[in-house]
């Protein structure tokens, strides 16, 4: 959209009941709507920012969270980030040891302009999530507080500080492990949603209607399940905004067993209408002796199916199989098993041509065609294993996946009829020679509220 036509009476018209009466729109950050640059995230605190015309990294961002000017000194976690709706913000957890703030980047400077302390001790911010009308910045934590609590904190994206924070009080012992992974909000900004680990919940806080109200929690739901954690793992909100599937981890390091269907990872369905779960639990289907963890799960770009990945735990990343929903009817659609293991993510084109399952377990990337019955075809990406996220350009046509292990990011040429990988992009110092090492995470260029979906999702 130009800015001829944002000026025009004809468009504001338009852009007003686009925002009454649709799921509100986001673009990738500049002006006219579009980046050109994807952010890498490296868990040594860096931000390399790679022109995805060249290919090469222009400028590599220390987060220097602890203030003495050394890039890379220490491991701060920086894995997962953010970009504000109209893309002049990246906002990047430090979820590393010891860690308690989250850094805000400027996309325009391409400069650090602030750490937002969330709490005090060992709390590690895990994933702070913008929310679609870019208002508010959802923040979890992946340890509790010192009191045994577990926060979670809303920025106000206006002022990159604190507006509040709710302690939840949880009852199960403290596990001292990680407590919370993933949030998200509904598409029309109303709720947040979170969990706790160790209480297997998972929490509902409303957003307050003006500034200056308080954010409630109005609702909790107990997915605890006797025998073992079920840990509810990821959100994603359905295309139309009616709904919130939710899913858990399940019984971690079972070999599943058809015979005992209900022993699985499941699937959750909130009505976000009235916040009740609408429909009784999904069961992850599984091949037979494959090892048990659900990671995550997300709808496709025409929100008919649900895609639910099965990865396993850290130590036996061999998880093999993407269950397809059908999102209508809530039955099984395809059950697809992938040539390697470790399934983690279910990322969309923004042409609808590709389903990117990246993985933790191999340097595999499969890709699927949903119009071809979910064809497979497999690509590897780099050394190692660890293939974990995926950016895409505007055009579906290239894209850029990191590897974990080697400290790379590769792009691939998705133009052809075989996808190939057409360069290897060395995630970098500030210095711009210094390979960084094995640490690279997430590949952001557009809002996300979830990972896999792109930010012109809905327009």
């Amino acid at each position: 959209m130009t800015k001829k036509c944002f000026k025009s009476i004809g468009c504001l018209v338009l852009l007003f009941l686009l925002g009454v009466f649709a799921i509100p729109s986001v673009s990738y950050g500049d002006d006219d709507g579009e980046s050109s640059y994807t952010y890498a995230l490296h868990s040594r605190g860096l931000v390399n920012v790679i022109d995805e015309a060249t290919g090469a990294v222009i400028k590599s961002i220390d987060t220097d969270v602890d203030g003495n000017g050394i890039p890379g000194d220490v491991n701060t976690g920086g894995t997962l980030a953010a970009l504000t709706p109209n893309g002049k913000k990246l906002y990047v957890s430090n979820a590393g040891a010891n860690m308690n703030t989250v850094t805000v980047i400027s996309t325009r400077k391409l400069a650090k302009t602030k750490d937002i302390i969330i709490g005090t001790g060992d709390i590690r911010p895990k994933h702070a999530i913008v929310s679609p009308n870019g208002k508010w910045v959802g923040v979890n934590q992946w340890r509790r507080n010192p009191d045994g609590t577990l926060r979670v904190s809303f920025i106000d994206a206006s002022t990159d500080t604190v507006y509040q924070n709710i302690d939840l009080t949880l009852t199960n012992p403290n596990s001292n492990g990680n407590q919370s992974m993933h949030n998200a909000w509904s598409w029309n900004s109303k709720y947040f949603f979170t969990s706790s680990y160790d209480d297997d919940k998972v929490y509902v806080i409303k957003t307050p209607n003006k500034k200056g109200e308080l954010f409630t929690l109005v609702k909790t739901f107990d997915l605890s399940i006797p025998g073992y954690n079920n840990n509810p793992h990821y959100m994603a909100p359905s295309n139309d905004g009616k709904e919130m599937w939710i899913v858990t981890e399940g019984p971690s390091g079972t070999l599943y067993n058809s015979a005992n269907p209900v022993v699985a990872p499941h699937i959750y369905v909130v009505d976000l209408e009235n916040i009740t779960m609408s429909v009784p639990m999904l069961n992850g289907v599984l091949v037979n002796n494959e090892v048990i963890e659900g990671h995550h799960g997300n709808f496709s770009l025409d929100g008919k199916y649900f895609y639910f990945c099965n990865r396993g735990p850290g130590n036996n990343l061999t998880g093999i199989t993407v269950d397809v929903y059908d999102a209508a009817t809530l039955q099984l659609a395809a059950h697809v098993v992938t040539s390697a293991g470790g399934d983690g993510h279910a990322y969309l084109s923004p042409n609808g041509k590709t389903v990117a399952i990246t993985k933790y377990g191999t340097n595999m990337l499969t890709l699927l065609d949903q119009s071809n019955n979910w064809a497979q075809t497999d690509l590897a990406v780099g050394t190692g294993i660890h293939i974990g996220h995926i950016t895409f350009t505007a055009d579906g046509e290239t894209g850029f996946v990191s590897n974990r292990v080697d400290g790379a990011v590769y792009e691939i040429d998705l133009s052809g009829v075989s996808p190939l990988v057409s360069k290897k992009i060395t995630i970098v110092m500030p210095d711009l020679t210094t390979p960084a090492g094995g640490g690279t995470g997430q590949v952001v260029n557009t809002y996300t509220n979830i990972f896999e979906i792109p930010g012109k999702l809905f327009e």
